[in-house]
């Protein structure tokens, strides 16, 4: 696919988080994500997409309508209900329900929590109206499954668009401004570190990630889980002037390449390769490994890499073996959506808090729930959302660039490791 496209359910950001709580404590009514409503089907007598995914139904009783969800989905609901408790690289063996828990008694006074309880309470009704309406469309046995071989018919056509004949590579300096700071005050390096203050962080190093504290999430609750939290004020300036000394590193690889921050950008390193040395695996993990190696050299801080056939495989990539690590993902279509089946939906670029919690209350936790499910989601959202969901789940995307392509922006991280290198091999079954 030449274009992919953006998420149709925007979800609010971490940047926008962050200018939330700078000015408060609580989220005001109109930074709520707008999202899409599904248009009806006109393709047969059965209105297959007449469920309204922003609807409430003011006739039924709200403790009725949530206590139809079964416990697992209002687990998994419950679990995504704050943008600053998701995992980010470093905190695979944080205790999730003690910070859950710190969180709960640090917040609860707070209107920010009061709106986001409101919000998951909305939520579940939301979903209990979509799964009863898909539950009523299903009755309809004969029309239902001609519709799934229609939609089979739809899945399979995307499949024959997938095109891996590109390079991409996606570099993500690790925990960038936290690691320009304890470049510069190295007796930092062992301690828990969080650049910005009580209202929001920006970046946390890999010490403070064990006790599962990230970017996004508020001073003055990280402080409850870490009392050592050792605070560096943010320098924008430094930051960018490092940057730019990356920058000018990766632009002699992909002269046109997309930076979507401070700390990362996505490479179409195909012409370069094919001019030096060539498009082999082997050749593109050396391309990575220069890349890194010239970043070190040069402002000495660690970059992760991603390297797949399109923008969104990259950037995905890129975070499974950070620090300092390269991710190369197969470049044949049926590895890749091997590789994309087991991931959570919120991997996607493209889908945040919001998004996430609607997925999993619907039954779509992984990728490959998406694609087992894609009939269901058919009913559920409207065309674009469709595809969206659909293509992103089987790891396609443009695998060239767009002027007006729309950045998804992500944090950081940090660590002395140096080439933590993995080929993904898909496990046969």
């Amino acid at each position: 696919m030449k274009a992919g496209k953006s998420s149709p359910l925007q979800d609010i950001t971490e940047e926008e988080l962050c200018q939330l709580f700078e000015s408060s404590h609580s989220v005001p009514e109109n930074s709520k994500p707008q999202e899409s409503i599904p248009p009806k089907d006109q393709s047969s007598g059965t209105d297959l997409r007449a469920v309204d995914e922003n609807s409430v139904p003011n006739e039924i009783e709200e403790e009725k309508e949530v206590s139809q969800l079964d416990k697992e989905t209002l687990k998994k609901m419950q679990s995504n209900r704050f943008i600053f408790i998701g995992e980010k690289p470093g905190m695979e063996k944080v205790d999730k329900q003690k910070v859950e828990q710190v969180i709960e008694e640090t917040l609860k006074s707070t209107e920010y929590y009061q709106r986001e309880t409101e919000k998951l309470e909305a939520m579940k009704i939301r979903v209990t109206h979509m799964k009863e309406q898909l539950a009523q469309i299903k009755q309809n046995k004969k029309e239902f499954a001609n519709k799934m071989k229609e939609v089979n018919q739809l899945v399979e056509g995307y499949r024959l668009q997938f095109d891996t004949t590109r390079t991409w590579v996606h570099i993500d300096m690790d925990m960038f401004f936290a690691a320009v700071e304890i470049k510069d005050k190295p007796h930092l390096a062992n301690k828990p570190v969080a650049v910005g203050g009580y209202s929001m962080i920006s970046t946390t190093n890999y010490v403070a990630r064990k006790y599962g504290i990230r970017a996004a999430m508020p001073g003055f609750v990280a402080k409850k889980l870490c009392p050592e939290l050792v605070f560096v004020e943010l320098n924008y300036k430094k930051y960018t002037e490092v940057s730019e000394q990356v920058k000018t590193i990766l632009y002699e690889y992909d002269p046109e390449l997309e930076s979507m921050g401070l700390d990362e950008a996505n490479m179409d390193v195909t012409d370069y390769l094919t001019v030096n040395g060539g498009c082999s695996d082997e050749n593109k993990i050396k391309l990575a490994k220069e890349i890194q190696e010239k970043i070190f050299n040069k402002v000495k801080l660690t970059a992760s890499c991603g390297i797949a056939a399109n923008n969104i495989l990259a950037k995905i990539s890129c975070g499974m073996h950070k620090p300092n690590g390269i991710t190369l993902v197969p470049f044949d279509p049926v590895e890749i959506e091997k590789f994309m089946s087991t991931l959570s939906v919120r991997k996607i670029p493209g889908i945040g808090k919001v998004t996430e919690q609607l997925l999993n209350g619907l039954g779509f936790s992984t990728c490959k729930d998406i694609i087992d499910k894609a009939a269901d989601l058919y009913v559920l959202f409207n065309e674009d959302n469709f595809e969206f969901y659909i293509t992103q789940a089987l790891g396609m995307s443009r695998n060239e660039h767009v002027s007006d392509d729309r950045g998804i922006q992500k944090n950081i991280s940090i660590s002395s490791t140096f080439h933590n290198i993995s080929l993904y091999v898909s496990k046969t079954e």
